[in-house]
Order: C-alpha cells, then sequence, then structure tokens
C-alpha cells in the first residue's frame, strides 16, 4: 500500500492490527485438527505495514478494540474519515452480514462479536512455542505495539511440551508471494487509480 498511498491520493486505508500470537494459532472451522495461522504472516508483513504507518489516510485498528467496543471503533472509523456514510452500527453485524457460503464454512456461520478470542495462545502454547523457535521472537514488537508492557509472558510457555501439529501454509504468507507483490505494485497503480477516479465512479 505505501506505493498506492503515494500515486493514488483518493486510497484510504483501514489496517487491522491483530496480536500476532492470537493469529499465529487460528484454525479453519471446516479443519479444526490443522493450524491456519502463523508467525509467519507477522514476519513477512510487518516491516511493510511500518512503511506507511503514522499516513494521514492511515487509520490503524486493533482487532481487540474492534470486537470489545464495535461501536467506539466504528465512531473512531467516521471521525477519521468522515466522508464514509454509516448505514448500520457495528455492534449489529449479523443482523446486516451476508458473507459468502465459503466464508459461512471457514468462520463456522455469522458469529456474534465477542472478545472469546482475545488471548486464544494461551490455549495453544506448544503452537506458539513451535512459531517462536522456527520464526524468531515477538517479545520487542509485542512491546512496541503495546500488547505486553515486558517480556515477562515468555515464562508462560516454558512448560509447554513440544506436540506434533498440522500446519497449513498460505501461499500469501510465503517471502516469495510478498516479493512479486513488491516487483509488480508499481503495475497496479493505474488499476487502482481508474477505479478509484471520479470518472469511474459516475
Amino acid at each position: 500500500m505505501d506505493t498506492i498511498l503515494k500515486y493514488v491520493p483518493n486510497i484510504y486505508v483501514i489496517f487491522v492490527l491483530r496480536d500476532p500470537r492470537d493469529s499465529a494459532v487460528s484454525k479453519h472451522k471446516n479443519k479444526p485438527g490443522c493450524y491456519y495461522g502463523s508467525l509467519r504472516y507477522w514476519f513477512n508483513y510487518i516491516p511493510y505495514y511500518l512503511r506507511f504507518q503514522g499516513h494521514p489516510r492511515v487509520l490503524t485498528v486493533k482487532y481487540e478494540n474492534l470486537v470489545a467496543q464495535p461501536d467506539k471503533t466504528q465512531e473512531r472509523i467516521g471521525r477519521t474519515f468522515p466522508f464514509l456514510k454509516k448505514t448500520n452500527r457495528f455492534s449489529h453485524y449479523t443482523r446486516n452480514a451476508r458473507p459468502s457460503a465459503d466464508a459461512k464454512k471457514a468462520l463456522g456461520g455469522v458469529r456474534k462479536i465477542n472478545t472469546s478470542s482475545i488471548g486464544n495462545w494461551r490455549k495453544h502454547k506448544s503452537k506458539l512455542k513451535r512459531d517462536l523457535a522456527k520464526f524468531g521472537p515477538i517479545a520487542d514488537d509485542l512491546i512496541r505495539f503495546g500488547y505486553e508492557d515486558s517480556k515477562e509472558w515468555r515464562k508462560e510457555l516454558a512448560d509447554a511440551k513440544n506436540q506434533s501439529i498440522q500446519q497449513h501454509v498460505s501461499p500469501f504468507s510465503t517471502k516469495a508471494f510478498v516479493k512479486k507483490k513488491r516487483r509488480t505494485q508499481i503495475l497496479r497503480v493505474p488499476k487502482v487509480w481508474f477505479y478509484h477516479s471520479r470518472f469511474f465512479q459516475r
């Protein structure tokens, strides 16, 4: 998005930031025994987020705030991007959402907004410990982004036993995919500009 933001002046970004520990232990409802999340996502993508963090047309929303206070988060988005038109309250999501069939399968249906997934990594310490050993430490990042005040949380993983797991590796999380997108991103600028131009919107 850093290149797109530079060349397309009417692009606005809402970036959803989530505790990487919880993202790393995400699963697919259709395959409950297989992990679909990984710290690979964090390490491959967060460096690029830092390129446009703080941009005046970028708003960072924490996932944890979104599910804990959906309407307050909606108000914040509205204040930042006042041109947006409010049609429904975020807290009324289940009344108005029309997800695709594939999305329903992946998510287990239309679920009410709740905070049950926050801190879910504590139920999957073995998986998180495995990811940390494979991809590297995240303690400094957690402090940097306000998820922890110290590195004490790592003690909770001390007794986690090594267990065999099933891991789905998404092609969108690989370094090769990210590098390819970086090489071709300038080619996307004309297309994005066209679809967001006033001429097209008319």
